[in-house]
């Protein structure tokens, strides 16, 4: 918000040019000059700007399926030090001709890191943009990490795309470290749907 630019720094990433998303609605509300976005350290967010963006989502109210849903994943791995993985490939069905980096390779070097930082890990929660890729997660982390679980957020039949979308975020959100593509949005939704909780490791 523009009023925030009193107290919150602004923390530069790829932007060149700081614009409200749209030119003429709601535009005086956006900040032209400080930015938050793509970064996973809540020390860097002012508490007040953090205090608003959390008081902004509990106001929206999402349906009990959701909820639901999100339980019943959390339920497999809540009594363990979890690590979520967010496989961002830029081929998932509704999106194409995204130009955007991915290799499995730098993923496992992020999971090897976590692991390796912080070996009381004990589940892996997998959510993969493209099933054809899953079976590559899964071969990888059962190779390498024999002893430790895998939970995977497959598709459900009772939930449309943007339910689905929506009850990985937040069951991602319960893990205690998350690997994600750091521009994506899905990466935040799911760091601050965890209120700022979840240690990130971003990846590309």
């Amino acid at each position: 918000m523009s009023y925030e630019e009193a107290y919150q720094e602004d923390l530069p990433n790829e932007e060149t040019v700081i614009s409200p998303i749209h030119p003429t609605l709601f535009h005086w509300y956006f900040s032209k000059k400080k930015r938050i976005d793509w970064h996973y350290d809540p020390l860097k967010v002012h508490p007040l700007v953090r205090a608003r963006i959390f008081s902004a989502m509990d106001k929206i109210r999402w349906k009990p399926i959701l909820w639901e849903t999100v339980e019943t994943w959390h339920t497999a791995f809540a009594s363990r030090v979890s690590l979520g993985i967010s496989v961002r490939t830029w081929t998932a069905p509704h999106e194409q001709h995204i130009q955007r980096a991915y290799r499995a390779e730098v993923y496992f070097e992020a999971i090897a890191k976590a692991v390796k930082e912080h070996p009381e890990i004990q589940t892996f929660v997998l959510s993969v943009d493209q099933v054809s890729h899953l079976g590559d997660y899964i071969t990888h982390l059962s190779t390498n990490y024999p002893s430790r679980s895998i939970v995977v957020l497959s598709s459900l039949p009772h939930l449309n795309p943007i339910q689905y979308a929506v009850t990985k975020a937040f069951t991602l959100a319960r893990c205690h470290y998350v690997i994600g593509n750091r521009i994506s949005t899905f990466t935040e939704l799911i760091y601050w749907f965890g209120r700022c909780q979840p240690v990130v490791y971003p990846v590309f």
